[in-house]
Order: structure tokens, then sequence, then C-alpha cells
């Protein structure tokens, strides 16, 4: 019966030991995640339950698998031994005074411990005598609250513990009367219950009861749960309402969700005297709320039918619970007169509505979809909230709207990206719509129904939105996105038909809209952008180097100063335009991702050295400003692994910059090449000149693309150089001098041992 959970709900009682105690140990099995527990302090005499073997091992069981346990009982000196024993083996204990109840809950079940419960423990035997079972899931939601209201409530076991063990005895009163008083009122016993009846005969006894004992009822019910009361217990209600006519009880309150079908009824009971008031959104449990008891069940009450099971209370704690619950519905709902008016002249009221129950929302996406006259705008938070709706048949019913003939329905949608939505996109957006329509004036007509647009990262919510005809709003949040069904997924939702919420929704979905078709105006400039570029740098990559090549020759063989000079200016500038060429390259790769790393073993001591003794040899500014070039190093072995002809086009960059920015010329024109080893596993390398330094206007964005304010460069190397660095795992930074002349540029590579 209890091997696992189902879900189908069901509400099932068992009266043998043996499956009772089966039921407590299939409840700690069944668990995923955490297992709650209110058992009085009976439960934990010298007898107690959880010393049972199979309770026992359940609980370890429970504990190996990670399973969160915490119980609440009343802790006394009779069980305080129990207490500490059990405190031992779970996660949290705790305890509450005069605490009657026995249940325990996990995520997805929970079961009744019921038997007697007298305050006179040491007349009366406590035995459990039946177990009620449940896997409904609003009604767990409900009790998980009402355990969460009780462990606030309660104190730690440890602080309990330490106040009987440390407390003084008891001081009895010097008169007798008073004392007399005093151990009447310790012997007199009272009885506190917690049942199911199944029994019809005792049901309608039970509701008949509850109306005769009160002087006032408070009443969260379904219409069907009216037409119950009305069909068979008016009688008793009218004597109610005919005492608080005359001053003599405090009437009747009633919650119900007022539509037409029910308007008739419920101006009856208005003019009986009852107080309504209406509420969209009902908790799933129904309830009549007396003096001293409590009646509920979580039927559906269609049609005014008898109900097959009424749980029925007088344990304060459960009362006040529902008392609770009552009165925050009584407080934010509709006075009925108002409701009745909207629904006869056919107003739409305003208002915003928390939605608790996930089958609920689930139910309310489908009735807002059929509902859509013009338009369905939605914003899913992830890519797999998306799926959890195409799994649960959300998706499928948008296309059966669209396709529908006749039915003009605009459908946008938003989602994060991830691969298989690009399949389902192209076939949301071809979908054959059965208007009427030839295919070729359909396509001249651009009638395509539903639109997607994938949400960049950086624009993702946290909730998903559904609008309808831009008057209905549901927004619900994302509360675990591993889960497989929208059930298990979300969190609290919200439904609102306010015109300044509904608005506030659009406006946002709007923006996110209009943000992304610019990004994806953005993406298909910069591909043609990109491919420009390719084409152009390799149409002048082609002449640039034979201009080069025949120039070095002529100039190897032309002797005559003023024309070597002349050929100087054009092989200047030809290696400028090849430098602007690759530099455009790179750029144009980097930002495609297309980027090729050529990963070798070598020693980068060698690399710079040779560099440098290319710059002394080849580069003419060297000479002209007089420029002494250094490289101070620690050790000559520095091997790392990387691409060389990348690493090199780097130091070739901070060189030529740190050459460029150099106005001195004589003593004093210096730059350095520093290399040293950092941690053993990480190899810093320096530029250091004493040249004009780095304007302070351009220093933070250094790194990023055009960032020049010199009139012969592009702003280019650097941000190569940058992304270079970046994929060898390094980091690049730059910094003006202490002493205010020049400036130093310093890069990490990883180094192999």
């Amino acid at each position: 019966m209890y091997s696992s959970p189902s879900n189908v709900h069901r509400i099932e009682i068992v009266y043998s030991i043996k499956e009772i105690l089966k039921s407590q140990s299939q409840l700690f099995d069944n668990s995923k995640i955490k297992i709650d527990s209110c058992i009085n302090y009976y439960s934990l005499l010298s007898s107690s339950w959880f010393k049972i073997d199979s309770i026992k091992k359940s609980i370890m069981e429970a504990k190996k698998r990670g399973i969160t346990v915490r119980y609440i009982t009343e802790i006394t000196k009779d069980n305080i031994q129990s207490c500490k024993e059990l405190s031992k083996i779970i996660d949290g204990l705790r305890h509450l005074d005069r605490l009657k109840s026995n249940f325990m809950l996990s995520e997805s079940e929970y079961i009744s411990l019921l038997g007697s419960s007298s305050l006179n423990e040491k007349r009366d035997k406590k035995i459990i005598s039946k177990v009620i079972y449940s896997n409904n899931k609003s009604f767990i939601e409900e009790q998980q609250y009402f355990f969460d209201i009780l462990w606030n409530k309660a104190i730690p076991a440890e602080k309990k513990i330490n106040e009987i063990e440390h407390s003084n005895p008891v001081v009895k009163t010097e008169n007798p009367a008073k004392q007399k008083i005093v151990e009447e009122k310790e012997e007199r016993i009272v009885n506190y219950e917690a049942k199911i009846l199944e029994n019809p005969d005792e049901i309608m006894n039970r509701i008949i009861h509850l109306a005769e004992t009160s002087s006032q009822l408070l009443i969260v019910s379904s219409y069907g749960g009216m037409q119950l009361i009305y069909n068979k217990f008016l009688n008793s209600y009218k004597k109610i309402l005919d005492k608080y006519k005359r001053g003599e009880s405090k009437g009747i309150k009633w919650i119900c969700n007022i539509e037409k079908q029910s308007l008739e009824i419920v101006k009856i009971f208005l003019n009986m005297g009852m107080q309504i008031r209406h509420v969209k959104n009902l908790p799933p449990v129904n309830f009549a709320l007396g003096d001293r008891e409590i009646n509920a069940t979580i039927e559906m009450m269609e049609d005014g039918k008898m109900v097959q099971s009424l749980l029925t209370s007088n344990e304060p704690l459960y009362i006040k619970h529902f008392l609770s619950n009552f009165e925050n519905l009584w407080y934010n709902g509709i006075d009925a007169t108002d409701r009745i008016i909207e629904l006869e002249q056919n107003i739409e009221s305003e208002g915003i509505g928390v939605i608790r129950n996930p089958f609920e929302v689930q139910k309310l996406v489908f009735d807002l979809l059929r509902s859509a006259q013009e338009e369905i705008l939605i914003v899913f938070s992830t890519a797999n909230a998306f799926h959890r709706q195409e799994k649960a048949g959300t998706i499928k019913l948008l296309t059966e709207i669209a396709s529908k003939k006749g039915y003009n329905v605009n459908i946008k949608i938003m989602t994060p990206i991830d691969n298989k939505l690009q399949d389902i996109k192209r076939e949301l957006e071809n979908i054959k719509i059965d208007d009427g329509i030839e295919e070729k004036n359909r396509q001249q007509q651009n009638s395509k129904k539903i639109q997607i647009k994938f949400i960049e990262s950086q624009l993702q919510t946290t909730v998903s939105i559904l609008i309808v005809d831009r008057k209905y709003s549901l927004v619900a949040e994302l509360k675990d996105d591993t889960k497989d069904t929208s059930i298990e997924a979300i969190g609290l939702a919200t439904y609102s038909n306010s015109k300044s919420t509904v608005l506030s929704y659009i406006s946002m979905f709007e923006i996110l809209w209009i943000q992304t078709e610019l990004s994806d105006l953005l993406k298909i400039q910069d591909k043609i952008q990109n491919e420009f570029i390719n084409v152009a740098a390799h149409e002048l990559r082609t002449p640039i180097t034979p201009i080069i090549g025949m120039s070095d020759i002529l100039y190897s063989r032309i002797e005559d100063k003023e024309q070597r000079k002349l050929l100087e200016v054009i092989m200047r500038n030809a290696k400028r335009l090849k430098r602007l060429t690759n530099n455009i390259l790179d750029v144009a790769k980097i930002e495609s991702g297309s980027l090729q790393i050529k990963k070798e073993r070598f020693n980068l001591y060698e690399l710079i050295s040779t560099l440098i003794a290319q710059y002394k040899t080849s580069i003419r500014e060297i000479e002209t400003k007089n420029v002494n070039l250094l490289y101070i190093t620690e050790e000559k072995n520095l091997a790392i692994e990387g691409d060389k002809e990348l690493l090199y086009q780097v130091l070739d960059n901070l060189l030529c910059n740190a050459i460029k920015f150099t106005k001195r010329v004589g003593d004093g024109a210096n730059i350095t090449i520093i290399t040293k080893r950092e941690n053993n596993d990480t190899i810093i390398v320096s530029v250091k000149d004493n040249g004009t330094g780095i304007d302070k206007e351009i220093l933070t964005r250094l790194f990023t693309k055009f960032a020049t304010k010199s009139e012969g460069g592009t702003g280019l190397g650097l941000y190569i150089s940058k992304s270079i660095i970046k994929t060898h795992n390094g980091k690049i930074w730059a910094e003006n001098n202490l002493d205010g002349n020049g400036a130093t540029f310093r890069f990490t590579l990883p180094s192999l041992k």
C-alpha cells in the first residue's frame, strides 16, 4: 500500500499494528529530502516507539541517505532520557508545551497517528489505534506550513532539558483552598483529538454539532460547499444567524470564490444575514471553524455532494492555524456585494493573487491560453523551463491555437537557447495555418503566427512570464531548474488582471523583444563586417608582400643617399600597411573565435634574445634615437609551452610601442626587458621604457579596441596582445612608472618545470 508515493491523490486509513509500523517505516524509505514529525510526549516514555527496531532502523538509514530528520515533542522529566537518545540520531529536536499532535510528513507523503490523548498521562495508556495516510500535495503543503509554525514556536531540546535538570522543586502554596484548586486543575482530564470520519451519519452529525455548539462560524469553501449547506444543513445555520440578529452570537463569515453560477445562492445567504467575501484563489482545503473545533476536507465538493471523509479536531494548534489562514483571506477578500455588482455589470475586477499550488498554476496556464483572442506573449526563464512546458503540453496547445481556422492569435515567445531549440523554432515558425489562404498568398501576407527569439544570457530573467490579450499576466518564479516537470520546478506564482501590473510586464516584454531584435541585427552586421574585413585584408596583403620584398632588393643595390631616403619612406609605410593588415585579420579571428594556437615547447629566453638581436640590426629608429635596448633575466632556462609566433608578435608589439613613445635622443633613452620566475609556476615578462608614459585618459581602456591618442596608430596592437596572452592562460597589464618617466607593460605566462 505504501511502497512508493503515487501521482494519484488518495487518503487511506490503516488499523492493524503491523500496517501502522509499516506505514511509518515506508514513509522514511520513500523520502528523498526530509522527514518532519510531531509526536506527543507519551511516545517518548520508556516504551518509546522510536526504540522499536524497524523505526530506529528507518531513521538511521534515512540519515545515511542524507535525509534531514526533525522532531517536535513535549519534553518532560519522564521522557527526558528518551529525548536525549533521540536527539543524538536526528538533525533537530525541539520542545513545545502541551503538544498533543502525532503526525509525520515528507516532501510527498503524510501520516497522522491517531489514539487517545488525555492529559492525565499517569492514569491512561496511550495507544496508536490507527493511521491516516495522504499523498495529496496541496494537503501536504498545508501541513508543512503548520509544522513550520510549530517549529518556529518551539525551543531547542537542549535548552528545555537544561531547564528540567536544573530546575527547583515546585513550592506548594500555603493557602489550602488555593492548593486544592491547583491540584484539581492538574487532575482535570482534557481530551484533544484529531480524527477522520468516513461514516455518512457521523459526518452529518459532526457538521450539525459544530453549527449548534458555536457562537460563530468561520468558513472557507467552494461553491459546492455552499450548495451542500443550503441543501442539507440550512436550518442549523439559520439558528446561528437568528441569534446573531438578536445579538446573542457573532454570526457566520464565509469566504468563497463568487462567480456567475453562485450568484443566486450567495444572495440568499446574504439576505439571511451572513457576511461573505470573495477570494479568487481559494486554498485547497475547505474548512469550517467553530469556537473550539475545526471540520476540514480536501474534497472538491462538486454540485453540493456530501463529503466522503471529514477531518475533525479540537486541538488548539490546529484551530489557531486555520484561524490565521481565515483572517488573512478575509482581510484580502472583496465584499460580496461589490463582487455581485461586478458580475452583473460585466466589470472585470482588478487585483493580484498569489498561487502556491503548482497544479493550479499549470491549470491556469492552459485556461489563459485557451481564452486568448488576439495575442499571447511568453518569456521563459531558462531553456529547461521551455522544455518542461513542452512536456506538459503547453507548446502543443500553442500550435493548435496558431493553426486553428479563423483564429487570429499572434504568439511571441522569448527563451534562452540550447541545442534543441533551434530545430523547435523552425518547426513552430513554419507550422501549417488552416486559414483558408493559399500557400502563395500566405507567404506574401507573411502570416507567421508564432515567433520565437532567443534571449542572451545577460538578459535572462529569474521568472517565467505569460501575458494574454494585454489583460492578464501570470508570473511564476523558478525554484529548481534541475527538475523534469513544472510542478516540481516552479515556486510561487502571481496572477493579475490589474491594468498597471499587466502593462508593466508588457513593457518588460517589449524591451526584451526589441533588444533581442537589435542583438540579432548586430550579429548579422558583425558577420557581414567580418567577412568584408577578411576579404579586404587578404586583398591588401597580396600586393604588400612584393612591394616590401622588391624595395629591400632595390635598397641593397642603390648607393645614392637621396634615393635610399625615398625608398625608406616606401618601405616604412609598406611595413606599416602590412602591420595594419595583419592586425585587422587578427582582430577578425579573435572576434569570430577562430584564432588558432599552435602550442610547442620552447625557451622564452631564446625567443626574447633573438627578437632583441633583430631589433638592434634592422630597426633604424634605434640608431636614430640612440636607444639602449637591454635584457635582464634571473635565469636562461625559461621553458614554456605556447605559440612561438604569436608570443613573438606580442613582444614585437610592446617593443615597437616602447620605441615609438621614446622621444629622447642620446644618453638616457632606455628600453629594458626583464624576465623573472614567480612561485615556480609563472614567468613575468616586463617591458620598461622611460618615454612619455601612458595618457591618463586611455589608461583604463588601454587594452580595448582603438584605444590610442597617437596619430600613427590604430589602437589594435594591445587588444590583440591581450587576447593572445589570455589564450595562453596569462594576464597582461600596464602602469606608468613611479618616477614619472615612461611606462612598464607586464604579462604572465605559465612555466614548465
